[in-house]
């Protein structure tokens, strides 16, 4: 444990660093997470889509227009946004 104390003076120097690098972790896995409930959310509306109409073809074809084109921007969108703040996590934590 003594030795860990030397780590101190360090922590205090860069803990601006270290406390971006911290919310940049939170933001980083919040967008992973939200990509599950994206793809979750889009599959149910297309069920609920296929359920409604009697032939499931001509409900499935309604759907080929702006709805996945919609869920697919989403979940590339939420991708992106993960990437970029797991990208400045890395930075901010290398250069602490």
């Amino acid at each position: 444990m003594k030795n860990l104390r030397q780590l101190n003076k360090y922590f205090a120097r860069y803990k601006w660093h270290l406390l971006s690098g911290i919310a940049l972790v939170f933001l980083s896995n919040y967008f992973k997470l939200k990509i599950p409930r994206i793809i979750r959310e889009s599959l149910d509306f297309i069920f609920e889509k296929v359920e409604s109409n009697r032939n499931g073809a001509e409900a499935f074809g309604d759907l080929y227009g702006d709805d996945i084109l919609l869920f697919s921007g989403k979940v590339i969108g939420v991708a992106l946004l993960g990437g970029i703040f797991l990208y400045f996590t890395r930075q901010t934590l290398i250069v602490m």
